[in-house]
């Protein structure tokens, strides 16, 4: 079976919400998967798994990575993902511009 690994940094739960539509939708696909926040996973663990995907928000108006996100982002470039499905979801806020 498939399995992919969603990953999230969420603060108001919106970001959580919508990982969990793309894990119902990839389920719905056959594909096992597994959401976690971003404090508890490491990058590597997206090597166990078939689909990789990053949910993050933006935030400030200069949509900057949020804090929580920094140390799996810049773990994440350590990681060798090649054969792999990699995706990044994310959210902003439309009222900034």
């Amino acid at each position: 079976m498939t399995k992919a690994l969603v990953v999230y940094a969420s603060f108001t739960g919106t970001t959580k919400e919508i990982a969990e539509i793309l894990a119902a939708d990839l389920r719905e696909h056959q594909v096992e998967v597994l959401i976690r926040e971003c404090t508890e996973v490491y990058p590597a663990e997206y090597l166990e798994n078939d689909i990789c995907v990053m949910a993050t928000y933006t935030y400030g108006s200069d949509g900057a990575l949020p804090e929580e996100a920094e140390d799996f982002f810049y773990d994440l470039q350590e990681v060798d993902l090649t054969g792999k499905i990699f995706g990044v979801l994310g959210v902003g806020r439309s009222d900034l511009r």
